[in-house]
């Protein structure tokens, strides 16, 4: 695992694919995070911008984006009429083991704590709530 806010993650992406790059980066930071994005990411390839975690919005270098024939699409799912197919397909996914998101699942009562690791980066993929329910 490549820590982005320690390691370069370029030559690591370069490393696991053989030097040809992504084919496709989902981009939820931004910022410096999406500047090197643009050099890892494979030629035709494609990058999802889908936030800016990282607070900066990044500013984009064209001649990468040119050269590389990168195509760079903005996401907004929970706008988009398609959405809920897509969610269908992923939780089809991930039913098969197709993919294996990071997941963290915290109690109720440790939400705020779990806002502050967030908040300082010091997490993983996304944290599930487990709601405690009365039983009667």
């Amino acid at each position: 695992m490549v820590d982005y806010l320690v390691d370069d993650f370029v030559p690591a992406v370069k490393e696991a694919t053989q030097g040809r790059g992504a084919d496709v980066v989902c981009d939820h930071v931004g910022g410096d995070v999406f500047d090197a994005s643009t050099r890892c990411t494979a030629s035709r390839g494609r990058i999802l911008i889908i936030g800016f975690a990282g607070g900066r919005i990044a500013d984009v270098a064209t001649n990468r984006i040119l050269l590389k024939n990168i195509a760079v699409v903005g996401v907004m799912a929970a706008r988009d009429s398609e959405s809920g197919d897509r969610m269908a397909d992923l939780f089809t996914m991930y039913q098969l083991g197709k993919i294996d998101p990071p997941m963290t699942f915290v109690d109720f009562d440790t939400v705020p704590d779990s806002y502050l690791r967030i908040a300082n980066r010091d997490c993983v993929g996304k944290y599930l709530v487990r709601i405690p329910h009365d039983e009667e």
